[in-house]
């Protein structure tokens, strides 16, 4: 969740990254480790920290940067 924050916050121009915390995130990005989710009664299966990030298949990523939108006041829709 940490990386995807400080992209998102980047990207949002609220924070600026230097060189070492954008190496520290293409590390994050592309670990090999192996950790457990558990979707509930849906999905729980083991994934590659790697997988997490880039997996078309796995929600996590849209589902934080969905969230970080939320707090930034976008995507919501007004009545």
């Amino acid at each position: 969740m940490a990386t995807i924050s400080c992209e998102k916050l980047a990207e949002e121009k609220i924070i600026k990254l230097n060189n070492n915390e954008l190496g520290q995130i293409e590390k994050n990005r592309n670990k090999t480790d192996t950790i457990y989710t558990c979707s509930g009664c849906s999905e729980s299966r083991c994934f590659t920290i790697k997988q997490l990030f880039n997996d078309q298949t796995n929600y996590i990523g849209t589902e934080a940067g969905q969230w970080l939108d939320m707090i930034f006041g976008k995507n919501i829709i007004e009545d």
